[in-house]
């Protein structure tokens, strides 16, 4: 728990889950690369990067493929029958940021020994 300006305690992950939603396109950007380098409860990490590697913008969607770098990198865990459809759908499908995703793939399957086939 952490407090919060007034005081209060408050969870950044009830906060982060509850009000993913609501934020604007600049905070979810932000918010996939902090979370997956930062929070120690990967399994929410990376189910917070999941579920934004679904939003409607291609730019959220890349960034949410790179909080899962960050996390295979600095966790060394994922779960590769999640992780791995999503980020060979957003290689094939996410044309803009295909070279992100791209590398992506390349540094998650060195991190976590997947082998990963390129599309």
């Amino acid at each position: 728990m952490k407090r919060g300006s007034d005081g209060t305690k408050t969870n950044r992950k009830r906060e982060s889950s509850g009000s993913i939603k609501k934020w604007n396109i600049g905070r979810k950007n932000d918010t996939t690369i902090f979370i997956g380098r930062v929070f120690r409860d990967w399994k929410f990490a990376q189910n917070t990067c999941l579920t934004l590697a679904e939003h409607e913008d291609p730019a959220i969607r890349a960034n949410a493929i790179l909080g899962l770098v960050y996390m295979a990198r600095n966790k060394r865990i994922l779960e590769k029958n999640l992780v791995k459809p999503v980020i060979l759908r957003e290689l094939k499908e996410n044309t803009d940021y295909q070279w992100r995703i791209q590398d992506a793939i390349d540094d998650i399957a060195t991190f976590l020994k997947w082998k990963i086939v390129n599309v």
